[in-house]
């Protein structure tokens, strides 16, 4: 039986305080600091909408003040002016005043299976709430109308909506204070499937510090170990490699990830030495990481040569917040490998495909990728390169990154000048190394999967059920 996985790790990471109101002038300020900066640094602001009808978004914001206006109503209103970039790796972030009094976060994770929302883990002290009730409102409002709220302050590659009620279903216990801050309290209606009855339930809150822990240590057998080997049917020589984060460090000093490295190896030796026929490479819910890593990964499973990257890009404008002039060496040195210049970017061209160097552990035979609507970045990075060499087995459903390339590499996170919301914006655009043109924006998987409620209740992995029927059939 397979682990079901928990997630923490949220990717619009609202942090959130009590702050005093923006005053007209300074909530328009702010407004037009958002805009110039995203026209001066984002590298892909008109990828999947065109610049009028950006433009009009910030003129609808910026003259919708015309009185003092509260922060979290401010933070509310300038969500579209990062949402409607339409990208996972943009994001915005409540300010650290707000965020030191409004640490609380519900309870409980949430699963959704067959469109109902489930108490996935409950981190409460209520042991009644229990696992496999269906959350039917929170404080009075429908469940299905607070997901929609949190979709609408997610901004996804080309609006995947699969990823956005993804991301906001699993981590609804963060998000959900972001927008409306808790107390000490909240009130949640349940259904018991089972009895047809309904339940109320007033639950203490936690902090995202209390949570995790309390979670962790009631389902220990659903934590996650990153780069984890397993056997999964030792009948047929079927293993995998949990892959739950492209970052994996040792250490502060650990800056090219060693750690990473040496746990890979010992992965890989284990799968030789158990003479493994079937490899899963387990990416469900794997955000990214530390983009070199998904090279490691590669040069054990390839079978020809590769290259990471086609292109990588960013606005000229964008150079000296890219390259301060106080780095000194960095704002001479990097014309030398952004050494093209097009339409406004700078830029370096194609590596050259690499064979693999020989590789003791070298794992040849047949290879599976589980992957989710959280699978993202870095994630994506190695789904495509293995897509485009027809390496691998794809179980699940689309990830919720593009196929081509992702806007990523490194971040400018500025300050707006009075709210002082945290702004992320990505620097570069980055498109994947591939031989063949993607047929579609995202990568379908050979093997749709989804959990159903007789899975979910039975604490069946549909994942390995979906993947042991396939080599089953093959005969093999």
């Amino acid at each position: 039986m397979k682990r079901l996985f928990l997630i923490f790790v949220v990717l619009f990471p609202f942090a959130s305080s009590a702050q005093k109101n923006l005053s007209v002038e300074q909530a328009k300020e702010d407004v037009a600091f958002l805009y110039k900066r995203m026209l001066q640094v984002h590298p892909g602001l008109y990828a999947y909408q065109d610049s009028s009808h950006y433009a009009e978004i910030y003129q609808s914001i910026y003259n919708s003040f015309d009185s003092e206006v509260e922060y979290l109503t401010f933070f509310k209103r300038i969500a579209p002016l990062i949402t409607e970039i339409q990208d996972l790796h943009t994001s915005y972030r409540h300010s650290k005043k707000w965020s030191k009094t409004h640490q609380q976060v519900l309870p409980f994770v949430l699963q959704e299976v067959e469109g109902r929302f489930l108490i996935q883990y409950n981190g409460s002290s209520d042991s009644t709430l229990q696992r496999g009730l269906t959350l039917k409102e929170i404080n009075g409002k429908p469940v299905e109308e607070v997901i929609d709220e949190v979709k609408g302050y997610l901004g996804t590659d080309n609006n995947n909506d699969l990823a956005k009620g993804l991301y906001a279903s699993r981590s609804l216990y963060a998000y959900y204070g972001k927008l409306h801050p808790l107390k000490d309290s909240v009130t949640v209606v349940v259904k018991n499937d089972t009895l047809n009855e309904l339940e109320t339930h007033k639950l203490a809150t936690l902090t995202r510090k209390e949570l995790i822990p309390t979670v962790l240590q009631r389902y220990p057998d659903k934590a996650r170990v990153n780069l984890n080997y397993s056997v999964i049917d030792s009948t047929r020589a079927v293993s995998e490699i949990d892959i739950s984060s492209f970052s994996y460090k040792g250490g502060p000093l650990d800056v090219f990830q060693g750690k990473f490295t040496r746990k890979l190896r010992q992965s890989f030796k284990k799968v030789a030495k158990d003479s493994v026929q079937h490899l899963v490479l387990d990416l469900r819910q794997n955000g990214g990481g530390y983009i070199p890593n998904v090279k490691k990964i590669l040069k054990y499973v390839s079978k020809e040569p590769f290259a990471m990257i086609d292109t990588m890009a960013f606005r000229q404008s964008a150079y000296f917040r890219l390259f301060p002039v106080q780095a000194i060496l960095p704002p001479l040195m990097a014309p030398i490998y952004f050494n093209k210049t097009e339409d406004g970017y700078r830029y370096h061209a194609s590596e050259r495909r690499k064979k693999p160097k020989e590789n003791k552990w070298h794992y040849d035979g047949p290879l599976y990728v589980y992957m989710d609507a959280n699978s993202y970045s870095a994630t994506v990075f190695t789904i495509a390169l293995l897509k485009d060499m027809d390496r691998a087995t794809f179980l699940g459903t689309i990830p919720a990154g593009t196929t081509w390339g992702s806007y990523a590499g490194s971040f400018h996170l500025p300050k707006l000048p009075n709210s002082k919301i945290q702004l992320r914006i990505p620097f570069y655009k980055v498109v994947h190394g591939l031989q063949k043109r993607p047929q579609k924006l995202f990568l379908e998987p050979d093997i749709k999967v989804d959990i159903s409620k007789e899975q979910f209740q039975k604490d069946i992995d549909p994942f390995e059920e979906a993947l042991l029927n396939l080599i089953k059939n093959q005969g093999q």
